[in-house]
């Protein structure tokens, strides 16, 4: 603690020092003074009005302190709040992209699982398609099969032609379904195997039907 003789000892402007400290904090409301006034002052001699004066420059002191503190805190308080809204809207941020990230990848997926299904189902309409065509090629040799059975057995019957007129119509027929496999092959694209087994199933039919 320092008493004002000794500030006067010190130097002469203490005395002044002092005044100009308090009139400053009180123009100021509290809350700008000296650096006189932050020194840690307090007057033990003078007059009364001097201790007064002193006292409530440590009570306005006090008070300016506690304001300065506040404020402080206020704006602390206030920098803290700024930075976790700022975290959380990063947080969010990032949450959010994640979640679009993985709606981006089920959307995908999706797309992907319905390409395979459409393109599935092309092969098997494909492969559909060709079976039914094969079966209709089946269906018509065992038509002209029998047709040509019911005319041999219709000739035979009546005995007004012989066998060379049946050989004959055997194959005219023979080369006419010939053509007519000949045509749905080739539009069928069917391989070399599948032709093979058509082909023999006619010879075979055919043989069939000469030896009759």
């Amino acid at each position: 603690m320092q008493t004002v003789t000794s500030l006067l000892e010190a130097h002469p402007n203490a005395r002044q020092w002092i005044n100009d400290g308090y009139n400053i904090l009180r123009m100021k409301n509290g809350y700008c003074y000296s650096a006189t006034m932050r020194s840690n002052v307090k007057i033990v001699s003078g007059t009364k009005t001097e201790d007064r004066v002193s006292q409530r420059e440590i009570a306005r002191r006090k008070r300016v302190d506690v304001r300065l503190r506040g404020i402080a805190e206020q704006k602390f308080q206030a920098q803290l709040d700024a930075d976790a809204e700022s975290e959380l809207k990063r947080e969010r941020k990032k949450i959010d992209l994640r979640e679009r990230k993985t709606r981006q990848e089920k959307e995908d997926a999706e797309s992907r699982r319905q390409a395979e299904v459409a393109e599935a189902d092309q092969r098997v309409a494909v492969e559909r398609q060709r079976l039914y065509s094969m079966l209709e090629v089946k269906r018509s040799l065992a038509a002209e099969e029998e047709w040509a059975l019911r005319q041999r057995e219709e000739i035979c019957t009546d005995g007004k032609r012989n066998r060379a007129d049946i050989e004959t119509n055997v194959l005219r027929e023979r080369q006419r379904l010939l053509k007519i496999i000949r045509t749905t092959v080739t539009q069928l694209q069917l391989s070399p195997h599948q032709i093979g087994m058509i082909l023999g199933e006619i010879s075979d039919g055919l043989r069939l039907l000469t030896e009759r």
